[in-house]
């Protein structure tokens, strides 16, 4: 039997990456899905591939007016809503120093104000026994440069996460994140300081040294544990945090500064190693690191730094 046969599923940020993804696979499951996101053409595109037991409903989940005509597309089903998939957020960086009061009202605006205002307005609709997932990041416990508002803001969806999950217990609703690393979605790719295909590869390829794994997360994979957290598979799990990281959070790492560069970097090494050549010994991929960092062509040494990871704001109708 499909796990999520006769359910009926909201996904925020639903049109493209690890959203869309979801709303694969919970319709292979069974299910009936209204997926949410801001823009048209990626919303009509989404509803050829997910087909016919998929809605679309065009909107912003930082605009209340939005929020309610989602709730009432869902309620005129008569069915009541069993999953709520908060997908929707953002990526920003700024470095300390360079915060605005613009920078944390967009990532906090939209990636927790608007995660608390879609389940405020869905939450009438659940039926008992419902399942909520955020979609959090692991980013929220590595402390890497130039996110701290973003880290934030992907901590305070753990807090309210735990927090929903005591107030909801009575309902038998379960509530938990999944916390994913760098995922190949359309929102990571932007990110990168150009569109061309040389800099996309080059941005995941950085991207992947720091995972155990030596890969992306595929949407897919991450949409696998969404289902597993909307299934009765978790029917005794609230709460929880759920990593689909390659390891990125959980191998024990250390950080260390490399000289000749002056730059943080994460490295995995056997912790018996003790001799001099440990760091091309264990981690001999920081060659090519390096080299990535050396200034661009016409790029100003002084005025564009080139060793941030990225440059870009990535909008999300998914989240990574």
């Amino acid at each position: 039997m499909s796990l999520l046969a006769g359910k009926t599923a909201v996904i925020t940020g639903g049109s493209s990456g690890i959203g869309l993804a979801t709303g694969r696979r919970f319709i292979d499951e069974g299910a009936t899905v209204v997926v949410m996101g801001r823009r048209a053409p990626e919303l009509e595109a989404a509803l050829t591939i997910l087909g016919p037991n998929a809605t679309a409903v065009r909107g912003d989940v930082t605009v209340a007016a939005d929020l309610q005509r989602l709730h009432d597309i869902v309620a005129a089903t008569g069915k009541g809503l069993d999953i709520v998939f908060a997908n929707a957020g953002i990526m920003e960086i700024a470095a300390l120093g360079e915060i605005s009061q613009a920078h944390f009202d967009l990532l906090f605006g939209t990636n927790v104000k608007g995660v608390v205002l879609t389940v405020e307005a869905l939450l009438r609709l659940l039926n008992d026994g419902g399942s909520i997932v955020l979609n959090a990041s692991v980013a929220a416990d590595r402390g890497r440069i130039d996110t701290s508002v973003y880290a934030a803001s992907k901590a305070a969806l753990r807090s309210f996460a735990r927090t929903l999950a005591n107030e909801l217990a009575t309902r038998a609703i379960r509530v938990n994140t999944v916390n994913p690393s760098a995922t190949d979605t359309p929102g990571l790719t932007g990110q990168a300081d150009n569109d061309s295909v040389e800099t996309v590869n080059d941005f995941k390829s950085l991207r992947s040294r720091g995972i155990p794994l030596g890969r992306l997360a595929q949407p897919e994979e991450v949409a696998n544990a969404v289902v597993f957290l909307a299934s009765d598979l978790s029917s005794f799990t609230t709460g929880a945090s759920v990593p689909v990281d390659g390891g990125y959070n959980q191998i024990w790492s250390i950080i260390i500064i490399i000289p000749s560069f002056s730059d943080l970097v994460s490295y995995r090494c056997a912790l018996s190693c003790g001799q001099a050549g440990c760091l091309t010994l264990c981690h001999p991929r920081v060659v090519s690191y390096s080299s990535f960092l050396q200034p661009r062509v016409g790029a100003s040494q002084q005025n564009e730094p080139t060793h941030r990871l990225f440059t870009r704001t990535a909008t999300s109708d998914s989240s990574q």
